[in-house]
């Protein structure tokens, strides 16, 4: 029978397979496994990762399909320089299917672009453009096809992307990283959805930690570190120095439940091609099969060049065996071959039966189960072999000391246990040899745990199995190669595996422990010794393994302490470690010992101390962390709250690992990186040599665009898309039904036709899908009113699926300023960019570099930079150091430079947003836009960005109901992920209380009859996900949206202010007004005189200032009228200054003439007195503006107590004008009185009823 050969029909079975090809997959096999890679399946892509492009829900399907469709409206329009008119209609087809057609007036597509534009993903976007990558080879930690891997991240990425080709492409395949959560600092596992690979100039920086763990990433790559005062905060690799510390993992997370390992079947581990030369064969098998067999269809071939007879094959999938050889021996004795059930796939079908082989020589039976338990004992023989063990042909064995006879009779113990065979013990001079005789085996335990000491390893499913299996695998190799001779509680694991080295490195983690990795001399054996690298466990993680003892009382691990240098000016001299502990961190503040930092604690937080510890409240007062009364001091408050932080960071499962070295290596040609979004704003993954390291990943900024909304309607429906497009210089329209081709991510054709369209330009889309139709803050109708508001030159017609059309008319034929491109500010610069610029620049001197390729940089700045860095500005740009780009970078912010150039960006305008608030918020009659606020332009990472805030108040709006967030990133809406968006967390830090709404805590968002709208514009918006619906929370963003909500905070608070006085003082009014000439009535008929006149009572009693503003529009010019009462006894004068909005209205005719009129629209009047109950009338004439933007001018008043005026505010600081506070009086003349007028308060007057 051994003569005899099947064929396999899809397969080469009989080629030749070079030695040790079982351990590293063939050149065909590699390719083939690529090819299939890299044919991406668009619909399985979309399925996995449909949450971050927007389509988890039919709901937000819709939404994202109408979105992408209008913004690239809006953007071919404005490109265009078209006043644009977007028509969005929404038709339901079905119960649960729709059709969405949006239709712009944009130039067209020309007719070569359309296939491209909308069936392709990805088409034209650039996913990574910061070039923040890894070296290749760097080992990632991921789990990829259901199995555990560490694997350089370059062989990963080589898989994936055709040779040469480098961009970002998604994964087709379930592959998960593992990734920390920011907000609890739990690892877990979470999905790798892009692979990166591009060419780099960059330098690469090998960073050194304190147990050995190595990273080699490009210098502009972020690591983390964490600090009390920042908490976990991004690190670039280029700015570490050593002394610097950076995150790790504490614990790696228990693979996923559905993955864990409970039980081996040898079929998945025994290569088909070494099975034919060897008489293996698969008992049990049930009959179901033998007569799936035996009904196969039949061929009849000859199976080799010397047979001359022709005979009969059964052909089970695909599969052929000889009809003769299985009616008389397979089928009688319910058996098969091992390489038919190999070739057939059968193996997951057979369990409970046994491998049986024979012995060479004596041709006797040898069974073997081919279910194997992952036990205990199985895990600890696993380990043991895999530090002492070495296969042959035939057999295995064990080398051990002359002393471990107990640990070889444990060995013999398991493989009669696990595998029923019969080992034996040699006693040789120096060792012994535990010897086991299983081909089987011989083949299964080298793919497990590697061959030859340079190649050994820790087998895969060692990673994937239970706490305990680990344990014992690790008990076991320790066992065999480990060392306790350290008089101190360490164990020692010396091996020249780097493979290995790293693996347990990995392996400890997952037990909890932080494994020490160090390289050593080799051995002087061999002909090519090799490095040595040591495997160390400290304290009391050696505790884990049972079998080796604790010799010493044990200290609590360094890793799990927090490095007193990252206290800063809280930091204990004399000590190097703090208990990570909220308790710990008060102790060491206070210079307490730990038996007493529970009570300090309980002190701080306002507990009454012991009468044993009468000590304490004079130590916090000592420290200035309390008052003399027991309250807490500003200082003892940040005290608490940093020791908050770190029992925040004592319940993550990170660590800390010091910075030993820093070295620059030259640049790999191609470098790689993945993208783990983890809860969207996560952005990390776990990879490094020699042990684990927390890793910045790249950022998608890029959607999927409209291609991705006609996928989705693809997949959901099964129906192409329609589109219709048209350029000015066509006479018709090019129409194409068109689906995405998902094994290759290219557009396919169904139908194109020309087509008679009486539009001149634009571009129609139809797209079918699934979808869900609702009203509310998320819908689509929602969407498109935000998007006119920041949008006011647009038109916008919406047909919902029922009722009738309704739209947003254009509110300015305005059209936003084009932007133009820019050139890096060096604000924010990144220490790897700036090397990597360096590299590439074509200047010869330093200082001509700044100046060419960064914007703000004149000659002078630049001189200025490189004498505060102390660099050289005559040096070539090529061989700057990393020492001298940390010194630029750090000089650069002690330079005053220009803020960047506001043409690069496009803000919509402090006109602009109050116009197009007014044009679609008009329904709701606020009562009040606040003067919107522009900041000056930022920088985050040398990208320009720029921050716009407004308010409406009152109204119609809802009192009782949290404010409405308007989001806006570069004129786009954001609907999802508010609680992620750095606009909605910028507004919950603002306390609201002190601007007039109300807030339940002081944080969070606020209550009141208002609409906030926040808008970020820059030339690289941080978003997220690649749905683009949330802005990261980047400090340089967070800060300006701070400065900007409060300034228009301000603006509120102050018409509120004015508004409650204004009511207040003319209710008082009001009441005088009515009250007073009827008592003067009622009186005067009593005495029988006439009734006095009232004005100098009533100034007494009101004793103000009443400014009071109109403002008509007529014939295009607005007309302001302001009447100054005085309702005060005696005579005043005082300055009145206006604000004019915006800077396209011009001031027309003046009545009376200003003192002061300047080009930024302040005007004042110098009003020479107003007698006591008089009036002064100021009006003046503005034209240039539309009716609704005009409604309010900005009032302020000098030379007069602010307290006696209502309706006008103080003059501003900043106005610039050197006039008086408080100029004298004047004396109020002396009272004339009328003849025959009665005095009412003349005391010796007696009044009495009639």
């Amino acid at each position: 029978m051994a003569g005899w050969r099947a064929l396999c029909l899809n397969s080469a079975p009989w080629l030749a397979r070079p030695k040790g090809w079982d351990s590293v997959p063939s050149i065909s096999i590699a390719e083939e496994l690529a090819k299939k890679q890299r044919e991406i399946s668009v619909s399985e892509f979309f399925e996995r990762n449909k949450q971050i492009l927007g389509y988890d829900s039919p709901t937000r399907a819709l939404l994202t399909a109408v979105k992408e469709a209008v913004d690239n409206g809006l953007d071919a329009a404005g490109d265009a320089d078209i006043l644009p008119e977007i028509g969005v209609e929404i038709r339901r087809t079905e119960k649960d299917e729709y059709v969405v057609v949006i239709e712009d007036n944009g130039p067209g597509i020309v007719k070569r672009e359309v296939a491209n534009v909308f069936g392709r993903l990805l088409y034209g976007s650039r996913f990574h453009t910061l070039a923040q990558s890894l070296h290749p080879d760097e080992p990632v930690c991921v789990i990829r096809n259901g199995r555990f891997e560490l694997l350089p991240i370059g062989t990963l990425g080589d898989r994936i992307f055709e040779e040469g080709e480098e961009g970002s492409l998604p994964l087709s395949d379930d592959m998960l990283a593992p990734c920390f959560s920011r907000r609890t600092g739990k690892i877990r596992w979470a999905s790798v959805t892009h692979v990166i690979r591009h060419k780099s100039s960059h330098d690469m920086v090998k960073v050194g930690l304190s147990r050995g763990n190595q990273i080699r990433v490009t210098a502009n790559h972020s690591l983390f570190s964490y600090s009390p005062e920042r908490g976990v905060h991004e690190i670039e690799a280029g700015g570490l120095r050593p002394g610097d510390f950076v995150l790790v993992p504490r614990r790696l997370p228990e693979v996923p439940e559905a993955l864990r390992v409970r039980t081996l079947n040898l079929f998945e581990h025994i290569p088909q091609g070494l099975v034919r030369r060897h008489r293996w064969y698969v008992y049990g098998v049930p009959d179901r099969v033998i007569k799936e067999i035996e009904s196969s269809p039949k061929t009849r071939f000859r199976i080799g060049g010397r047979s001359k007879k022709a005979q009969y094959h059964y052909v089970y999938r695909n599969v052929a065996i000889p009809v003769e050889n299985f009616r008389a021996s397979y089928r009688t004795g319910r058996f098969l071959p091992l390489w038919f059930v190999l070739s057939a796939g059968l193996g997951p079908e057979l369990r409970g039966g046994r491998l049986r082989t024979y012995q060479s020589g004596t041709g006797k039976p040898q069974d073997l189960p081919f279910d194997v338990e992952l036990t205990e004992d199985l895990a600890w023989f696993l380990g043991l072999y895999g530090a002492e063990g070495h296969a042959g042909a035939r057999q295995f064995a064990l080398t051990l000391g002359l002393h471990e006879r107990g640990v070889a009779d444990r060995a013999l113990q398991v493989l009669r246990d696990v595998f029923g065979l019969q080992g034996r013990v040699r006693v040789r001079r120096n060792s012994l040899r535990v010897c086991g005789f299983s081909n089987v085996l011989a083949v299964v335990l080298p793919r497990w745990c590697g061959s030859g000491a340079f190649y050994k390893r820790v087998p895969e499913f060692i990673f994937r199995a239970s706490s305990r299996v680990r344990r014992a695998f690790l008990e076991g190799i320790y066992l065999g190669d480990g060392s306790v001779a350290h008089p101190q509680n360490q164990l020692d694991y010396s091996t020249v595996s780097p493979r290995l080295a790293n693996e347990l490195a990995y392996l400890w983690r997952l037990e909890g422990a932080v494994a020490s990795v160090k390289e050593a001399a080799g051995g002087t054996l061999g002909r090519h010794p090799r490095r040595s690298y040591r495997v160390q466990i400290f304290g009391g993680d050696i505790g884990l393994l049972p079998t080796f003892p604790i010799k010493r009382p044990t200290r609590q691990n360094r890793y799990r302490s927090l490095p007193a240098a990252i206290l800063g000016p809280f930091a204990v001299p004399g000590r190097k470690h703090v208990e990570m502990s909220k308790a710990g961190l008060v102790a060491a503040v206070v210079g307490s010992k730990p038996p007493f930092s529970d009570a300090y604690l309980a002190q701080l937080e306002g507990a009454a101390p012991p009468k044993r510890h009468s000590l304490l409240g004079f130590r916090l007062r000592e420290r200035g962390l309390t008052e003399g009364t027991g309250r807490l001091t500003p200082l003892g408050a940040q005290v608490l709250q940093l020791a908050s932080s770190v029992d925040w960071f004592a319940s993550t499962d990170l660590a800390l690992a010091r910075v030993e070295s820093i070295e620059m290596e030259e640049s790999s040609p191609w470098v790689y990186d993945l993208s783990v979004p983890g809860d969207g704003e996560d952005e990390n993954f776990i990879a490094g040599s020699r042990g684990p390291i927390c890793v910045k990943n790249s950022r998608g900024q890029q959607g999927l665009g409209i291609s991705g909304a006609i996928m989705y309607g693809q997949i959901t429906t099964g129906k192409p898309a329609t589109i219709r497009t048209k350029t000015a210089e066509m006479d018709v329209a090019y129409e194409v039904d068109l689906i995405v081709d998902t094994r290759r991510n290219k557009p396919s054709v169904q139908r194109e036709e020309f087509k008679v369209w009486d539009k001149p330009h634009g571009t129609r889309v139809e797209i079918p899908l699934k979808a869900r139709y609702i009203t509310g803050k998320q819908s689509v109708y929602e969407y498109l009113k935000s998007t006119a508001i920041v949008n006011p030159h647009a038109r916008i017609i919406f047909q919902p699926p029922e009722g009738e059309a309704s739209g947003f008319e254009r509110g300015t034929n305005e059209l936003p300023s084009k932007t133009v491109p820019i050139k890096p500010h060096p604000y924010g610069i990144q220490i790897g960019t700036l090397l990597g610029m360096a590299k590439e620049t074509k200047s010869y001197k330093l200082s001509a570099f700044l100046e060419e390729e960064f914007s703000r940089i004149s000659p002078r700045v630049s001189k200025e930079i490189c004498e505060v860095a102390g660099v050289a500005a005559d040096m070539r740009p090529k061989t700057l150091s990393l020492e001298q780009a940390k010194a630029i970078v750090d000089a650069i912010p002690k330079v005053k430079v220009m803020a960047p150039p506001t043409d690069c960006l496009s803000p919509i305008g402090e006109r602009l947003i109050k116009r197009g608030l007014k044009n679609v918020l008009g329904s709701v009659r606020p009562e009040f836009y606040s003067p919107p606020v522009s900041r000056d332009p930022g920088v985050w990472q040398g990208n320009p960005f720029q921050v716009e805030v407004g308010i409406v108040f009152g109204g119609d709006l809802p009192a009782d109901q949290p404010v409405e967030i308007l989001r806006f990133a570069n004129r786009v809406p954001l609907l999802y992920q508010g609680g992620a968006c750095a606009t909605v967390q910028a507004v919950q830090a603002v306390d609201w209380r002190r601007y007039g709404l109300e807030q339940r805590g002081g944080e969070g968002i606020p209550y009141g009859a208002a609409i906030i709208l926040v808008h970020v514009c820059s030339t690289k918006i941080p978003y997220t996900n690649e749905a683009k619906e949330a802005i990261a929370p980047m400090p340089e963003i967070l800060e300006e949206l701070d400065l900007a909500l409060k300034e228009s905070g301000r603006r509120l608070n102050t018409h509120l202010e004015k508004k409650a006085r204004r009511v207040k003082t003319s209710e008082k009014f009001e009441i005088v007004q009515k009250v007073l000439p009827l008592i003067a009535k009622k009186s005067a008929s009593v005495v029988n005189k006439k009734i006095p006149n009232l004005d100098a009572t009533v100034t007494k009693i009101m004793g103000v200032v009443w400014i009071e503003e109109a403002v008509t529009f007529k014939d295009g010019t607005h007309t302001v009228t302001i009447d100054v009462h005085n309702f005060t006894p005696t005579g005043k004068k005082l300055n009145l200054h206006a604000l004019l909005p915006g800077k396209e209205g011009k001031l027309g005719k003046v009545t009376p003439k200003p003192a002061d009129i300047r080009e930024d629209g302040k005007i004042t009047w110098e009003l020479k007195r107003i007698g006591s109950v008089e009036k002064e009338t100021v009006t003046f004439e503005v034209t240039g503006l539309d009716k609704g933007e005009y409604d309010e001018t900005d009032l302020y008043v000098s030379g007069i107590s602010p307290d006696l005026v209502i309706g006008a505010e103080p003059l501003p600081g900043d106005w610039e004008l050197n006039y008086k506070e408080f100029e004298a009086e004047e004396e109020a003349p002396p009272p004339e009185e009328e003849e025959g007028e009665v005095d009412y308060d003349e005391a010796e007057e007696k009044l009495g009823d009639e």
